[in-house]
């Protein structure tokens, strides 16, 4: 009895699993036979398309010390901090001591700021200006130089032949050659008062906003500001040294990815990422790819670390009270289409106050961009017998035609297209293609 009730629950198992394959086969053929048929439009659009790179990386907060010397506010009339290094400040008596020299030799101190003297200060280059120094143009006085010699002369007191090599004598009386300018009388020197010049913080602050043409307000700081009244300088003594900083991002990429990059640099087109700030929960900000620096070697392939420059947005209030962050101040490529585009948010912005040294961050690079291109979906292009691309065109009668393409950019969802000479393709155009196969075609 027992048997057949075992083989009865055997057979009505082995019906129960034919009936539900049955059911099924039927559901996935009648499906494909709907899907097969099924067809869909998309437009053609115009815009940018960019294959990526991603990397993961920290933020740097990486500042910039120059120190300033006193030729640079009293003679110079330089308008960027980084043309200083391009210059030699080193300055010697002798050379400077010419008859015919009309610029000053020494300066005064005639008046400090001295609640900022042996401190480090901080300013705002939108901060009202801040006075620090003033000095006084000191000239060397060839008359009274010739008065001196002409009397040691009668004197018997010199061997020097001509007021210039008396001047130089005097100079080098001890052997060598000297830089204190306490060495001559100090009836030699002639200050001229109403030529004082005032150093201010407003001019440094330009001087910074000129190197960096991306911001229009940055904070910096002089430090090393030890002058005080009576004090006598050279040109090429340092009044103070000037410090500011930026944040950005490091990251690595092997040779193989950094390669276009760089290439893309050289050729001068400004290369950006996205950065995505991991204890922010992945909130994203812009990055402009500024300085690739030295490899490293592991397992026979080459890494590089890459530094990207952050860029903040300018947030302006909309009607609605909703903010939008505004790139294109930094770089008019950088609209709101591109920017979101590059997977950033522009109604959720980011302040370098949010940021602190070191966070974690998610780098996702341009590697190749195709600008100003036209762009279709990947699943409206097909291939002819000879392997050849073409999409399917709709005209107004909604008939199709094919238009055979090139591709120059694909991002396995989206391609960047020229249409094949002889063929016609805009924006706006529509496209046929087929919907793609549901989940139970994988079954088969």
């Amino acid at each position: 009895m027992r048997k057949r009730v075992r083989r009865a629950r055997i057979l009505w198992g082995i019906v129960a699993l034919f009936l539900i394959a049955a059911s099924v086969v039927t559901i996935v053929y009648f499906t494909r036979d709907k899907s097969e048929n099924t067809v869909a439009e998309l437009p053609v659009v115009r815009a940018s398309l960019s294959s990526r790179l991603s990397s993961t990386g920290v933020v740097k907060n990486i500042s910039t010390r120059t120190k300033i010397p006193l030729a640079v506010m009293a003679i110079d009339d330089l308008t960027k901090l980084s043309e200083i290094v391009n210059n030699d400040y080193t300055v010697n008596l002798i050379t400077l001591l010419r008859e015919d020299n009309p610029d000053p030799i020494l300066y005064r101190v005639a008046w400090v700021n001295e609640s900022l003297v042996g401190k480090k200060t901080t300013f705002r280059t939108t901060e009202e200006n801040r006075d620090l120094i003033t000095l006084v143009p000191i000239y060397f006085d060839w008359d009274v130089a010739a008065e001196h010699y002409a009397i040691e002369a009668s004197l018997g007191t010199t061997e020097a032949e001509g007021v210039r090599e008396y001047v130089l004598s005097l100079l080098l009386r001890d052997g060598v050659s000297q830089i204190d300018p306490t060495v001559f009388p100090n009836e030699f020197w002639r200050a001229d008062e109403d030529a004082a010049i005032t150093v201010g913080s407003e001019r440094l602050g330009d001087m910074i906003l000129a190197e960096l043409s991306h911001v229009e307000d940055i904070r910096f700081s002089i430090t090393d500001f030890v002058w005080n009244e009576g004090d006598v300088l050279m040109l090429d003594n340092s009044l103070f040294t000037i410090d500011y900083s930026e944040l950005f991002v490091s990251f690595v990429l092997s040779e193989y990815d950094v390669s276009v990059i760089h290439a893309r640099m050289e050729a001068g087109e400004r290369v950006y990422a996205s950065v995505g700030i991991n204890a922010l929960g992945g909130r994203e900000v812009i990055a402009e790819i500024v300085r690739i620096q030295t490899g490293t070697n592991s397992s026979g392939v080459s890494y590089f670390t890459l530094l990207g420059r952050l860029v903040f947005p300018e947030v302006t209030v909309k009607p609605d009270g909703t903010e939008e962050g505004d790139y294109s101040y930094y770089d008019e490529f950088l609209s709101a289409d591109t920017v979101t585009y590059l997977g950033v948010d522009v109604k959720d912005n980011l302040t370098p106050e949010e940021l602190l040294d070191n966070y974690s961050v998610t780098v996702t690079a341009q590697k190749t961009v195709v600008n100003d291109t036209l762009i279709v979906p990947t699943k409206c292009i097909y291939y002819d017998d000879s392997k050849d691309p073409y999409v399917v065109k709709l005209d107004a009668e909604k008939k199709e035609k094919r238009i055979y393409i090139k591709i120059t950019l694909s991002t396995g969802t989206e391609a960047a297209i020229e249409p094949m000479d002889g063929y016609a393709l805009e924006e706006g155009d529509m496209l046929r293609y087929t919907v793609d196969s549901t989940l139970i075609d994988s079954l088969f």
